[in-house]
């Protein structure tokens, strides 16, 4: 939260988050339950590496991160069980949320940190955080697209044809916040 705020209103700051070289060695994440020893470029490595360790996981999957060796899950009735919201699940849904806007305020306004973002992968992590399904449709080959286009074309000539719409999320999801900031984020390494 403090490098957010650092980030917000200075651009002297954001220029400094991507000139800061560590001294040493530090340990870097690379997924929830993976780490290894690296060498960290900069500060948008860091930045980076905290909204990478939650990539190819639903927000839903996020909050159910269980604690150690916990097992925590409710039934709803006769319907399957499902994970609970967990204490850990909502911290990492508030550490994605403010890695998230450490993004979209380091990017603000600063070429330079934008283009060390999108060397990281952030424009592709943010646009799968936003919308999987656009994401999975825009890396397919033009063969499969072209054949995709030809059956929507046909389902609406059949009048069956689904449209998915991909939105930022209402005001009943808990990553409402992290949404609006990755879909910021995004905006922001566009420009």
């Amino acid at each position: 939260g403090s490098l957010r705020d650092l980030a917000c209103g200075s651009a002297a700051n954001r220029v400094v988050i991507l000139d800061w070289i560590p001294p040493y060695t530090i340990k870097v994440t690379n997924g929830c339950n993976e780490s290894a020893y690296s060498l960290v470029a900069n500060g948008i490595d860091v930045i980076s590496s905290y909204v990478l360790r939650y990539h190819n996981l639903q927000w839903e999957e996020i909050l159910s991160i269980k604690e150690r060796n916990d097992t925590i899950q409710q039934s709803k009735g006769d319907a399957a069980i499902v994970p609970l919201c967990t204490e850990r699940g909502r911290k990492e849904l508030r550490l994605l949320t403010n890695a998230l806007g450490v993004v979209r305020n380091a990017s603000h306004s600063t070429p330079d940190n934008c283009q060390a973002f999108y060397e990281y992968g952030m424009s592709d992590l943010l646009v799968w955080r936003l919308s999987p399904d656009v994401y999975e449709s825009l890396n397919r080959s033009d063969n499969e697209q072209t054949s995709k286009a030809k059956e929507r074309c046909s389902d609406r000539n059949n009048d069956e044809s689904s449209i998915t719409i991909s939105a930022l999320p209402d005001a009943t999801r808990q990553w409402r916040e992290a949404s609006y900031r990755a879909a910021g984020s995004l905006i922001n390494l566009a420009e």
